[in-house]
């Protein structure tokens, strides 16, 4: 919708399927996400971190890509980096595989 809005010529291609619109909406997830937890300047933002997130944010895009996803990751709350809640945030009809569901 946004994309026919802004007048871009392939904008009725575009859908879930999508590859690239599952990168973007993760980044803007991520985007969210990191400005949730660094709200001050002078909060820590480490080098390791940084890396773990930009994996998560890859695996997280495949997933949605594929519809499925599988992680031992299931804590809900929002101050953590978990991928189940991600996952059901952006694909609610996905099947997310957790250990609770084996």
């Amino acid at each position: 919708m946004i994309a026919a809005e802004i007048g871009f010529p392939h904008a009725a291609i575009l859908d879930e399927a999508w590859l690239y619109y599952r990168k973007f909406q993760t980044m803007v997830l991520q985007g969210l996400i990191l400005w949730r937890r660094y709200q001050n300047p002078g909060d820590i933002r480490s080098a390791e971190r940084i890396e773990h997130d930009t994996h998560d944010i890859e695996y997280l895009m495949l997933g949605l890509h594929v519809g499925n996803l599988a992680t031992c990751d299931t804590n809900e709350t929002l101050t953590k980096a978990s991928m189940g809640w991600r996952f059901r945030l952006l694909k609610p009809q996905g099947q997310l595989v957790t250990l609770e569901s084996v």
